[in-house]
């Protein structure tokens, strides 16, 4: 059987779409390094601002790509655009981190890491749905034309959404610390330090814990990389073996339903 390997999207085909989503997730992936570093000295509040402004203007971008079939270089435009998103979506990821811990007690971070985890996972599972909302039910009752493309559209909108919730519910970087703590360790545990980049790597890789964890990372790099090569095959796969309707966003629901279950 043959299948037509031309994005009709960004008229990448497959190897030049695989070529990007693998530049812009390792790029992710070594930025989470840096950005962690610029969290601790923009603040949450800062860090949160600058990457959903970031996103919200690169998704726009994405989008007006998507709807211009006549654009010149529009796949090399797209993944430029990918490649540029890669910092701000890795200080997102590091700034949830940072604000789980800064945001809770030490009593409340087992609980406040929970629910975290459990609210990411609800989010996917919410996201996967929206998708097939675009490309099965507006397509096909109201004949939206180019719904993938309107799936970064729902990211414009999200990103907007997050900008509003930030200024209007992140007010402080303090941490916060439990009422019954001890006076002098509540002092200390409250104590927000905005370190300049340079001299929190500096300090990190002078940490033997950090070279122990790069051998861990190495050794179980080869799982991962299975595994985000079968998360990204296989909307791609389901869409060619079950048809253009093929509910790829349902299907991806599955792993967070079953984790949110668990």
């Amino acid at each position: 059987m043959h299948f037509q390997t031309r994005s009709k999207d960004l008229g990448l085909d497959d190897k030049h779409a695989g070529w990007c989503i693998t530049i812009f997730t390792s790029a992710t992936s070594l930025m989470l390094f840096m950005s962690g570093m610029c969290t601790d000295w923009l603040g949450i509040r800062k860090s949160l601002n600058i990457s959903m402004v970031a996103m919200l203007v690169l998704r726009l971008a994405m989008v007006g790509v998507g709807l211009t079939p006549g654009l010149p270089h529009r796949g090399l435009l797209a993944g430029g655009l990918l490649l540029l998103m890669a910092p701000f979506m890795a200080g997102i990821q590091t700034m949830f981190q940072a604000s789980c811990q800064r945001y809770t007690t030490k009593r409340s971070r087992s609980a406040g890491f929970n629910l975290w985890y459990l609210f990411m996972n609800v989010g996917a599972a919410a996201g996967g749905g929206m998708v097939d909302v675009f490309r099965i039910y507006l397509k096909n009752h109201f004949g939206l034309q180019h719904p993938n493309v309107h799936i970064f559209t729902m990211g414009v909108v999200t990103a907007v959404l997050s900008i509003i919730v930030g200024m209007t519910m992140v007010r402080t970087d303090d941490q916060i610390v439990s009422p019954d703590e001890p006076a002098e360790e509540a002092k200390e545990d409250a104590k927000v330090e905005h370190k300049n980049p340079w001299q929190t790597f500096v300090a990190v890789i002078r940490e033997p814990a950090l070279w122990r964890l790069l051998v861990l990372i190495a050794l179980i790099l080869g799982v991962r990389a299975v595994y985000t090569y079968l998360y990204l095959l296989m909307p791609k796969y389901w869409e060619r073996t079950i048809g253009a309707d093929a509910a790829i966003g349902t299907l991806n629901m599955i792993n967070p339903i079953g984790i949110v279950i668990s």
